[in-house]
């Protein structure tokens, strides 16, 4: 029916703004009721479609449907079982949120089955524009930083599988290790690609010569690096040598990539990867740069990550370059 909709829409005049409004339609909020049970709660489920987006920018979504959600008295239920991420697993139907953290309100979808009040959320990332994270408006406001770490703390909980693999790589590689300085690099998929409206990443030059600087200023004797591009790690390795820390993880290089795909593609395209180990490893990454008394990173989902999880560092840079036209 979808495919049949989108070829009537090549032939109809205004097919754009007509398919927009249709998208608009299919994704608007709706409320229903599937039975009589738990009449005194209205549940927000928040689900939708993104194979692209890495799981930072999954949690973000749901931080700002939280935020809504809380606005209005309703209860949070994260469903991922009935929507695609690029961490599904094919032939099993499991809530992919449930696979790395608890629900946020502690109903999952099996107590809500028969509820009387269930709103579906609107399929956009922010539920209305006050909710939006954004760019500018995000980063240079403690305010709304302060807002949605809150959220996040209270909310996004970890279930005991993550938190047993986040902490085994922080003794494994911090043990002993008390000043070290944390960098997060988007991969070479962003320099390559330049994603329009994306924010561009610093040049690794400019990083290792900050890097230098903030370790001989502040005294780290180490630099953790969180990174899913192997020539980026290369060119640090070369640099720091045994001060460098990181993950023994999944990692592209830039013969992967050609100059319109994202990182999210050139994962779909390996069939040797597990997408649950590579989130996992994500997130390790990303709080383990929290753990850090340092951190330089450009503008990413995975930055807005470490801000939530962390309540300031002795040291902060955050590059603002601009966005990619």
């Amino acid at each position: 029916m979808k495919k049949l909709i989108i070829k009537l829409f090549e032939y109809i005049p205004c097919s754009d703004w007509i398919y927009n409004k249709y998208l608009l339609f299919k994704g608007r909020q709706r409320k229903v009721c599937l039975g009589s049970k738990n009449a005194d709660k209205t549940f927000y489920v928040i689900g939708w479609n993104d194979e692209g987006g890495g799981l930072f920018w999954i949690v973000n979504k749901v931080c700002m449907h939280i935020a809504y959600a809380l606005d209005h008295g309703y209860i949070p239920v994260v469903d991922l079982k009935n929507y695609i991420t690029q961490y599904s697993l094919k032939n099993e139907s499991k809530n992919v949120w449930e696979i790395f953290f608890k629900q946020p309100a502690g109903y999952g979808l099996e107590d809500i089955k028969n509820s009387k009040n269930v709103i579906i959320n609107r399929m956009t990332p922010a539920p209305a524009k006050k909710y939006l994270m954004g760019q500018t408006e995000f980063y240079d406001n403690p305010e709304r930083i302060t807002h949605f770490r809150n959220i996040f703390k209270t909310f996004i909980r970890p279930n005991n599988k993550t938190l047993d693999y986040i902490r085994s790589k922080e003794k494994q590689l911090f043990k002993d290790k008390e000043r070290v300085l944390g960098i997060l690099c988007r991969g070479t998929d962003y320099v390559v690609a330049k994603p329009k409206n994306h924010p561009i990443q610093p040049e690794m030059k400019e990083i290792i010569k900050d890097a230098k600087e903030v370790m001989k200023e502040k005294q780290c004797n180490y630099v953790f690096v969180a990174t899913e591009d192997k020539d980026i790690l290369d060119v640090l390795k070369a640099e720091f040598g045994n001060k460098l820390l990181f993950l023994d993880q999944r990692r592209y290089s830039s013969k992967d990539m050609q100059s319109d795909q994202l990182l999210a593609q050139i994962k779909a395209k390996d069939k040797e990867r597990n997408p649950i180990k590579d989130a996992l490893d994500y997130y390790a990454a990303i709080y383990l740069l929290t753990r850090c008394c340092c951190f330089i990173g450009g503008r990413t989902g995975g930055t807005k990550g470490v801000l939530l999880m962390n309540n300031g560092f002795e040291y902060k840079k955050i590059y603002d370059l601009g966005l990619y036209k």
